[in-house]
């Protein structure tokens, strides 16, 4: 509020309209809180438009909001945030739009957000009883007309509104809700009316005043003005039944009045460069008044005793003496303030051109020498990938391997090599055994932890781009023949995020009659196509030697190679078993590698979400654990189905048959202390009725990993997969 006339129409407006209640929208809590001082508010809310939390988030895919990130905008949604360079604000305008104004503006970072209107904000944030209060607005951004736009219920308790807005004729398109026309058609519907508009700190924008019922301001004007007549007209008709001497006293006294009226005025022009000269104000105030008091007294005493009107004439005069020496050394004050304030503005303006002259010159020599690394560095990378690439093309994976890690050393953040890396790890055969498939190897290749780094390096990949997984498989699958006797065209496999339910899933389905069960997870993802296809055919032969009609295999990362089996069994059908994430990130407290709740995190969040482009896939099936519990027989009933068979009752009594395909101890481990009670656990499992492992985290998750979960993208799947609304749990 640095411009005089604007705070003075200000404190005007709020006599006609007192504030009882006021919102600021703006950047500067400080602002919002000078004004409600100035206004004598005692309740005032400061709402800042953009609101991004910095924390460990990762964007799901290019229109899906980050949690916590919020913008005010005309209506409710996702949008787009833009953050410049040089500033800690986010806008809905792109930065290069405002380029006109700021020149130096530019793109420094996107992400999707959620936006919501003023209207939402206030009821979501604010009681009733607060909102109630609420009569005076202030807008202290640019986007003052979008954000109106979603205020209509809020416009209707508004009296005043004081906003920046927009005069440029020529502005962008995308910039046109943000122009003083665009709010004045809109808000003079609503009954306010246009009372000011002052220069702003830049001149393409202004500071603008809109009052309801603004006939009433004119009324008020013309009211004090009268009533200010009508105490002038009764104190000269006092004065004048003074006499000569009355009167010619009055007469110094008005002028002496005009004189300070002149000197109030020249001081609030330096009220903010001065504070020294605001303080002899304040003191010529009170000794003013106590003058006043002094003529006052004077005159009534000159009506009750014409003897001593000499006396008081004597020392009239001598104080208004005095007086004039104050106001004289007052003015010369004021002088010397605004010749040094003058040239303090000269100066600082040449120690800023020449800042200015330094900074290109640097970012200029800083741009040179950073592009000319930049485009080498570029060049190297291109290379090292076509060579990776070419060598994966020829199966010669750890060459590719070899030139993929050259890249990540030179890009960390390059998803396409991070997926090269995995692909190729998972199909790098180390020892060139030819019992790759035995049934003991994936118990091996997960103590050894190639199962574990290649999971971990699909994660990171998916981190960096959601689809990468996607648009590298189409480039590189290609359709493999089968074998001419294949005998199960449509094998069922089970996968999802550990611990989500898929040995259950398994153990159900293998006791239907038509379906044999690979006893044991074979880790298919890990070698090479032509490996997997053999190993396939010796399933079909032990499935038609059992006379079953089809095979079901499980293994969890398989959700990672959808796209993958499907080129190799196009037939095939997957049935992926989903659940509450919280439960899943408890239970996976107790496995070896998962005592960082952000491993347990990343492993629920980006194996539920490499599979999600597949879920309307027509061969592809998804299975709640919480419904499978909650409703067995109904949820089998849809898994035939979808399957093509005939329900059958002993899927239902899965746990009669005992199993032992993990272990052989048929007792449950007291303690999971190595990977042979967890198998031992898992085994157990299997042949046990259905019991309700819903909602276990209630007791067994910690509040700091309630906040952890929060904080990160497994919040936002859990809120998509229906699971919760919000923060709230």
């Amino acid at each position: 509020m640095q411009n005089a006339d604007l705070r003075t129409l200000l404190s005007q407006v709020s006599q006609i309209f007192p504030a009882t209640g006021l919102i600021v929208v703006g950047v500067d809590s400080q602002f919002a809180s000078d004004l409600a001082g100035f206004l004598g508010v005692d309740s005032h809310f400061f709402i800042d438009p953009a609101e991004p939390v910095r924390s460990n988030k990762v964007q799901l895919s290019s229109r899906q909001p980050v949690e916590g990130v919020v913008a005010l905008a005309d209506r409710s949604g996702s949008e787009i945030l833009y953050r410049a360079n040089g500033s800690a604000f986010s806008g809905l305008a792109r930065p290069e739009t405002l380029q006109k104004y700021w020149q130096n503006l530019k793109t420094v970072e996107r992400v999707a957000s959620n936006v919501i209107t003023l209207d939402e904000y206030c009821q979501t944030r604010f009681a009733p009883v607060e909102i109630d209060k609420v009569n005076w607005l202030v807008l202290n951004i640019i986007s003052s007309g979008v954000v109106l736009s979603g205020a209509p219920a809020l416009l209707r308790t508004i009296d005043a509104v004081n906003l920046r807005a927009l005069v440029d004729p020529n502005a962008p398109s995308e910039l046109q809700g943000c122009t003083l026309e665009y709010v004045q058609a809109m808000l003079e519907p609503m009954g306010f009316k246009l009372v000011h508009q002052a220069s702003d700190r830049h001149p393409a924008f202004v500071s603008a005043v809109f009052v309801k019922d603004w006939k009433a301001l004119s009324t008020a004007h013309l009211n004090a003005a009268k009533l200010t007549e009508e105490r002038l007209q009764s104190l000269q008709v006092k004065f004048d039944d003074q006499g000569e001497k009355v009167s010619a006293l009055s007469k110094q006294r008005d002028e002496l009045e005009s004189i300070t009226d002149a000197l109030q005025s020249k001081l609030a022009q330096f009220e903010t460069a001065a504070i020294a000269t605001r303080n002899s104000i304040k003191t010529l105030s009170q000794e003013n008044k106590k003058l006043t008091k002094k003529v006052i007294d004077q005159t009534t005493k000159l009506a009750r005793n014409e003897t001593k009107t000499k006396a008081a004439e004597r020392a009239e005069k001598s104080a208004l003496a005095e007086r004039a020496g104050v106001l004289t050394s007052i003015e010369a004050r004021i002088s010397q303030a605004s010749a040094a304030r003058t040239q303090i503005q000269e100066t600082v303006a040449k120690i800023e051109t020449a800042l200015d002259d330094l900074n290109s010159e640097i970012r200029d020599a800083r741009y040179l020498q950073f592009a000319g690394l930049t485009k080498r560095k570029q060049n190297l990378i291109d290379q090292l990938i076509i060579k990776a690439d070419s060598a994966y093309h020829r199966t010669s994976y750890k060459r590719a391997a070899e030139y993929y890690q050259a890249v990540l050393q030179q890009d960390k953040s390059n998803a396409w090599s991070m997926q090269g890396l995995a692909e190729s790890l998972a199909r790098m055969d180390y020892d060139n055994d030819p019992n790759w498939f035995s049934q003991d190897r994936a118990d091996l290749i997960e103590k050894t932890g190639k199962w574990d780094v290649t999971v971990r390096l699909y994660r990171a990949a998916l981190k960096l781009d959601p689809n990468i997984s996607l648009v590298f498989n189409e480039r590189f699958l290609q359709e493999e023949s089968q074998f001419a006797d294949s005998i199960v065209e449509n094998p069922v496999f089970v996968a999802g995020c550990g611990h989500s339910g898929t040995s259950l899933m398994i153990k159900i389905i293998s006791s239907h009659p038509n379906f044999f069960a690979i006893p044991k997870e074979s880790a298919a993802f890990l070698v090479d196509d032509a490996k997997f296809r053999y190993r396939m055919h010796q399933w079909d032969q032990e499935c038609s030697a059992l006379k079953a009609t089809r095979w079901v295999e499980k293994t969890p990362p398989h959700i990672f190679q959808i796209q993958r089996f499907l080129a190799l069994r196009p037939k095939a059908q997957f049935i992926i078993m989903i659940r509450d994430g919280r439960d899943v990130v408890c239970s996976l407290r107790k496995r070896a590698g998962y005592e960082n709740i952000e491993d347990r995190l990343d492993r629920w969040t980006y194996d539920n979400l490499s599979a999600m482009p597949f879920w309307d896939h027509p061969q592809v099936r998804v299975v709640r654990y919480e419904a499978l519990v909650a409703a067995p027989e109904e949820t089998i009933k849809g898994l035939c189905a979808f399957l093509n068979e005939p329900m059958s009752d002993s899927m239902l009594e899965y746990h009669k048959t005992e199993t032992k395909w993990y272990s052989a101890r048929k007792t449950k481990p007291r303690a999971i202390k190595n990977h042979a009670d967890h198998l031992a656990l898992r085994n157990w499992q299997i042949n046990q009725p259905i019991f309700d492992g819903r909602d276990k985290w209630k007791t067994d998750m910690s509040t700091a990993e309630k906040s952890a979960f929060k904080r990160s993208a497994a919040q936002q799947l859990l809120e998509r997969l229906g699971y919760v609304e919000g923060h709230n749990w």
